[in-house]
């Protein structure tokens, strides 16, 4: 639990980092994107939910099952599927528009946050930290997607389906968050999207920690949609070179020793 904490607690560096190095002008576009998300998402659920709601009333249900308390239902439990299913696939939407600008912040952190270590090139690197995060987050919300199915059918078992719903899917989500979040610094120091995932889920607890801050943030209206995608790049960051300064991980040698293959 000390390890969750530890990346909870690192959004609060974060928010001084971005305070003191003057990363706000990093945060302002993303965020910007960030707070016509929920909106758009509201009204595509409210335009759309309706139409569902017909759909499933005339071609899925039988006739004895028709009775008007029965639609309200059904729509009530339509919008919040899709409100629902929104809220998950946010940051990975934030992040597949922003990549390059997400990823040139992450550079921009650790600049500021080890300002005694050689600084990254981040110009050379800006397009190929494009295409690993647009990647990482297209592998996320295949997972993220693929897990809230699974959770959804799972429902049709009692008490396991629940627990899976409650338990399984937020911690899912939230490791898959901390991961896109800790990722950057990998791929500037050659780490494979494999090597990236073992790196995340040998220290889960400060994965889990640091998408954790990401979800609770997300649910604060405005101020939190506007933060979180780009604070949690910052906090991610953060967590990754704690965990290789403390010598937990040598990334550098991670990257090093993958197999050659034969000539």
């Amino acid at each position: 639990m000390n390890a969750f904490f530890l990346g909870l607690k690192s959004y609060g560096r974060a928010w001084r980092l971005a305070r003191t190095a003057r990363l706000w002008p990093l945060l302002i576009l993303p965020g910007l994107i960030s707070l016509l998300y929920f909106p758009a998402i509201a009204y595509l659920t409210w335009r759309f939910g309706g139409r569902l709601t017909g759909y499933v009333w005339d071609h899925w249900l039988p006739a004895f099952l028709k009775q008007p308390y029965l639609e309200w239902i059904i729509t009530a439990a339509l919008w919040l599927l899709g409100l629902y299913l929104g809220f998950i696939l946010f940051r990975n939407v934030i992040m597949i528009l922003y990549s390059p600008v997400l990823g040139f912040l992450s550079g921009k952190t650790e600049e500021k946050a080890q300002p005694e270590s050689p600084r990254p090139d981040l110009k050379k690197g800006i397009l190929s930290g494009a295409v690993r995060g647009i990647t990482m987050s297209l592998v996320s919300l295949f997972l993220e997607v693929g897990c809230f199915v699974f959770c959804v059918l799972l429902l049709l078992v009692p008490v396991i389906g629940q627990i899976a719903m409650v338990v399984v899917l937020p911690a899912a989500q939230m490791f898959l968050a901390g991961h896109g979040f800790m990722d950057p610094p990998l791929e500037r120091r050659k780490v494979s999207v494999k090597e990236s995932f073992r790196f995340v889920w040998q220290h889960r607890g400060r994965t889990l920690g640091c998408g954790c801050g990401f979800v609770l943030l997300s649910l604060i209206p405005v101020i939190g949609w506007f933060l979180a995608p780009t604070l949690g790049i910052v906090a991610g960051t953060l967590v990754t070179l704690d965990v290789a300064k403390e010598g937990r991980e040598d990334l550098q040698k991670a990257a090093a020793a993958r197999p050659v293959s034969a000539a």
